[in-house]
């Protein structure tokens, strides 16, 4: 090998090993995926945040450290919310979540199966709870959990689809504040 195909060789190199980091930056096609349904919940008006929530059945074995202290078994998923604006927000409403459970003997018997009340069943009408199931049975399959806190309902979830699961859990979260306000409308009347 003469000089001069050695110094284009070292050159070569030098400038792959500048540019090799480059790679490592881009995101990933799992990332672009998911960058396009987090714009999409924005365009939406929802709001979306990376939680842990705390995973009401997980295995003993999990429950416990290996010097046998109790820890709290946590699970991470995305939380669309839509916030509750204007009076619906100054207003008390009802408080709940609803958990996907791993086991069918676990849920709560007014629910569908694999799912239950975090603590329990709001203390509503019965009209109230059927609106707040039949939203609950068309939720996207990887659904985590739903809630319906004091300023916003959040579908939990873990962005397993594509645009269509985005532009369903808009609506189903439309359909969860409707359940609020119409809630609020029958209690002041």
């Amino acid at each position: 090998m003469n000089g001069k195909s050695m110094t284009w060789i070292i050159i070569i190199g030098v400038l792959l090993l500048a540019i090799a980091p480059i790679f490592w930056v881009l995101p990933t096609s799992a990332q672009r995926r998911q960058t396009k349904l987090r714009n999409r919940a924005m365009q939406s008006g929802l709001v979306v945040q990376l939680v842990q929530l705390p995973d009401p059945d997980a295995p003993a074995i999990e429950r416990v450290t290996p010097s046998g202290r109790r820890r709290e078994v946590k699970r991470a998923c995305i939380a669309y919310r839509l916030p509750l604006r204007g009076i619906y927000a100054e207003r008390p409403l009802p408080q709940w979540r609803i958990d996907r459970m791993r086991l069918a003997e676990s849920s709560s018997e007014d629910l569908p199966p694999n799912w239950k009340w975090l603590d329990e069943r709001p203390d509503v009408g019965s009209e109230y709870v059927d609106r707040v199931i039949a939203v609950l049975t068309n939720v996207p399959a990887d659904t985590v959990a739903l809630e319906a806190a004091g300023d916003a309902v959040s579908i939990y979830w873990r962005e397993i689809g594509d645009i269509e699961n985005v532009d369903r859990v808009a609506e189903l979260l439309r359909d969860l504040e409707e359940i609020q306000k119409q809630f609020l409308e029958t209690e002041t009347e």
